[in-house]
């Protein structure tokens, strides 16, 4: 018999493409967000991750830059563009 899961008890989460960094089998991957790594359905081992970026839930809070980029690097006393260079100190 197949298990069944009851999403409601399991949100909010992600969906997307994973990979795992020891065997290289690629999958969609579906689970809790913010999990950074899960198992491999081939060879067992804790060593999928997603692949490309991960973009965050609709309703959560998205930072943009004037230029338009919502995609920062993060430094030790704040925040720097990718695009355009600006910086901003941790809000």
């Amino acid at each position: 018999m197949t298990e069944v899961v009851d999403l409601d008890a399991r949100r909010p989460h992600q969906a997307g493409p994973a990979r795992c960094l020891h065997c290289g089998h690629e999958w969609a991957q579906v689970s809790l967000q913010g999990l950074m790594s899960f198992e491999c359905p081939v060879c067992g081992l804790s060593k999928g991750v997603w692949v490309g970026i991960v973009r965050p839930m609709d309703d959560e809070c998205i930072y943009e830059c004037k230029c338009g980029n919502a995609m920062y690097f993060v430094l030790e006393d704040g925040i720097q563009c990718v695009c355009c260079g600006a910086r901003s100190p941790f809000p």
